[in-house]
């Protein structure tokens, strides 16, 4: 389980690396990310989802046609950590960095 613990935190970074400079690409993760978390039968892949929603809203916000559906969305969901992030990430600006391995690893225990 570290191993995969590991390969998915790897993946994340790299993940979050890459949409940063394109609006268009970044609400698409936003769209299809919410999509795997609607009627996800699999506790797992929904727990990650969630975590991976959280790093993508720390790490870059959705652009602005896109804020008030992804908030409704966490609303629905009841997702307060997400929902905060969310009004962080627009209010106060995305992270400058992508966070490092070990703070992705804390944030994925």
């Amino acid at each position: 389980m570290a191993a995969e613990t590991a390969a998915f935190v790897k993946s994340l970074r790299n993940f979050l690396r890459g949409p940063s400079d394109d609006a268009t690409l970044r609400d698409e993760l936003y769209v299809q990310l919410m999509k795997q978390l609607t009627d996800n039968p699999s506790k797992q892949s929904r727990d990650a989802g969630w975590r991976m929603l959280e790093r993508m809203l720390e790490c870059f916000p959705p652009s602005e046609p896109l804020e008030n559906f992804l908030e409704a969305f966490l609303r629905k969901s009841q997702h307060e950590v997400c929902i905060h992030a969310l009004h962080k990430a627009v209010y106060l600006g995305a992270r400058v960095d992508i966070p490092d391995i070990d703070e992705t690893d804390m944030a994925m225990a």
